[in-house]
This record gives C-alpha cells, sequence and structure tokens, in this order.
C-alpha cells in the first residue's frame, strides 16, 4: 500500500484491511517503496485524499519514481538471450504522455547492479541515453540527481517493472493517468463506493 507519506499508507492499509482478510497489506511511503533494494512488490497507490490537486501530484510523482516502463520489445529481446532467468515482458503501467516521442530507441545501455551518483556519472561517457536496469529499486540516485539526468537527455527502462494493482482514489483525482483498464477504487470514508472495481489478486500469506 504505497501512499505519500508512511502515516496516510496506514491509514489506507487498515480501510481496506478487511477487503484481504488472507493477504497481508505493507504500508510503505513512496520513498520507502523506491528505496527497498529487493525486486518490486505489487502496489495500490493510495493518495492522502487530503484534496484533488495533492491526491494526482502524488500520482504524477508515483508514475514518474516507481512505474518505469518495461524495456522495449525487441531489446529486452535481445537481452533475454543472455539474461535467461527474465520473465516474460510485461506491458506498461502508466498511460502514455501524448508529448513525448514514442520511437523505441535501437541501442540503450544496460546497467546491471546499483546504480550510484559515480556510477551514473560514468555512465555518461557512453553516447546512450537509454539506459536499462533491472528495477528502480537499483537506482539509487535522489529526485535532484534525476532531473539532471533527465535534462541531459536520460530516459530509463527496467526489466522488472513495478506491477500496479490498483489506485484507492478518494477524490478523483487518476483520471486520464493510467492506462485503460487500471482498477481504480472510489473511495467514501475508507470504503469501496458502489462503482468501484472488483478487487485485485493480490499476493497470499505464504
Amino acid at each position: 500500500m504505497v501512499s505519500a507519506t508512511p502515516a496516510s499508507a496506514r491509514s489506507a492499509a487498515a480501510a481496506l484491511a478487511r477487503e484481504f482478510p488472507s493477504a497481508r497489506l505493507r504500508p510503505l511511503s513512496l520513498a520507502q517503496y523506491r528505496a527497498r533494494r529487493g525486486m518490486p512488490l505489487p502496489a495500490i497507490l493510495a493518495p492522502a485524499g487530503a484534496d484533488r490537486a495533492s491526491d494526482r501530484r502524488f500520482l504524477e510523482a508515483a508514475r514518474a519514481r516507481i512505474l518505469w516502463e518495461p524495456a522495449p520489445e525487441d531489446l529486452y529481446a535481445a537481452i533475454a538471450g543472455v539474461l535467461t532467468d527474465l520473465p516474460e515482458r510485461r506491458g506498461r503501467e502508466s498511460a502514455p504522455d501524448p508529448n513525448e516521442y514514442r520511437q523505441e530507441p535501437a541501442s540503450a545501455l544496460l546497467l546491471e547492479g546499483s546504480i550510484t551518483p559515480a556510477r551514473a556519472r560514468a555512465a555518461l561517457a557512453s553516447p546512450a541515453r537509454h539506459w536499462i536496469v533491472e528495477h528502480v529499486g537499483k537506482v539509487r540516485l535522489s529526485p535532484a540527481q534525476l532531473a539532471s539526468l533527465s535534462r541531459a537527455g536520460v530516459r530509463w527502462s527496467v526489466l522488472h517493472p513495478a506491477r500496479l494493482l490498483a489506485i484507492a482514489d478518494r477524490t478523483g483525482c487518476a483520471r486520464n493517468l493510467f492506462p485503460r483498464g487500471t482498477r481504480i477504487w472510489r473511495m467514501d470514508g475508507g470504503r469501496q463506493s458502489a462503482s468501484a472495481s472488483r478487487r485485485p489478486d493480490v499476493g497470499r500469506r505464504p
């Protein structure tokens, strides 16, 4: 359960706990989720519900910081020929930006392991500006450092994208931010509205 702060994540997890009596909902702030070094956990995004503008900013930040696109199909296939333990490639988790140039790159820089500021500076020596990493938790860079790389033309994709299960939307802020078919629950006082999508199949306790 990912929200803007640990407190709002705990609140959202408590509100939805009865919907998942046999599942474990782990509350994390967006920063805590991104800081995890392990494989990305399936995520339910839960804006805090304070107001529509701040909730939308949270979802935009989540889309930019954790819902990175999978590696382009042809490049993924080439990498899978070397890294044989890769899962089947999944599609994107966020709606395309109409102002973004969408042509897939013919080449990219594959960066395995952790991406530190020093390693990112070294990678800039390569002419490649599309960088493929294992997952977002491997990128140990601040928002300011990511913004600096973006200005230098760097675009990221991942071999293991985060899986978005649903959005618990208290203020109706999620419109047009995510692909068609994304499960969006309209919440009212901590409960799903009558028009909410059915709950996703979240991971069960072992």
